[in-house]
């Protein structure tokens, strides 16, 4: 008979979820750790690691720790989602409550909420984002840095809408997000002089025609008391009336 495994280490409760969520499928499957690892081309010592609760395993290993031992699509919908909140309860550097999107008006709550999707999706590599983004054409990695550094805000709307795929946002979801950014750049454009628009093109091509200002129907909207003339530091947060 082999030795009995350890406990599972429940240093980080999250963590400790995860590990003993693949313990049992393990046990359901009847798997030993060499079948296991035949199976899913995954080292013993790997799967081992990723069912101690010691370590938080990639979720490549997470998905196929689970297709082997024969889970279904709701079984790997649950293991992700434990790998989510392992991530989120090891790193712990969700920032604080943002609006919801379709409140969300200013540059720095927009920056904020960006950076939560981001920690809400287990905060992946930037090449992983890139990836589901559909390449460095759409999403370069120096732009994810700069957006989960909150040091900027996507500056095209195709680059919001990359940044949302990349960080797993349902298709339905999506067009409110992006309302959300054309209401904020708009708003902040339509204050700024002409120079300076061009630091957002997608914006001022939505917002501007011709030689005369033709503000967007999002942009109509009455502004409220709290937002007359009012500028947004991204990256710390603040706010100064201009």
């Amino acid at each position: 008979m082999g030795r009995r495994e350890q406990p599972v280490d429940e240093t980080v409760p999250a963590r400790g979820r995860l590990a003993t969520y693949l313990r049992m499928h393990r046990y359901s499957a009847g798997f030993t750790y060499a079948r296991l690892s035949t199976l899913t081309n995954l080292s013993p010592a790997t799967l081992k690691r990723a069912a101690s609760g010691k370590v938080i395993p990639s979720r490549e290993t997470v998905e196929a720790i689970i297709q082997a031992c024969g889970g279904d699509e709701s079984a790997q919908i649950g293991g992700r989602d434990l790998w989510r909140r392992a991530r989120i309860g090891e790193r712990g550097r969700m920032l604080g409550t943002p609006p919801r999107p379709h409140l969300i008006a200013s540059q720095a709550e927009l920056g904020l909420a960006l950076v939560n999707l981001y920690e809400q999706n287990g905060a992946p590599s930037l090449r992983e984002m890139q990836r589901r983004a559909g390449g460095s054409r759409w999403l370069a990695l120096s732009s994810i840095s700069r957006i989960i550094k909150r040091q900027s805000l996507p500056s095209s709307r195709q680059q919001m809408e990359a940044f949302l795929a990349a960080c797993e946002v349902p298709a339905r979801t999506q067009p409110v997000w992006t309302e959300a950014w054309v209401r904020v750049t708009a708003r902040f454009l339509y204050r700024m002089p002409p120079p300076h628009r061009n630091l957002y093109p997608e914006a001022q091509r939505v917002t501007y025609t011709g030689s005369y200002v033709r503000r967007t129907e999002v942009d109509l909207l009455p502004e409220l008391d709290i937002l007359p003339r009012m500028k947004s530091d991204v990256s710390m947060g603040a706010t100064t009336r201009a």
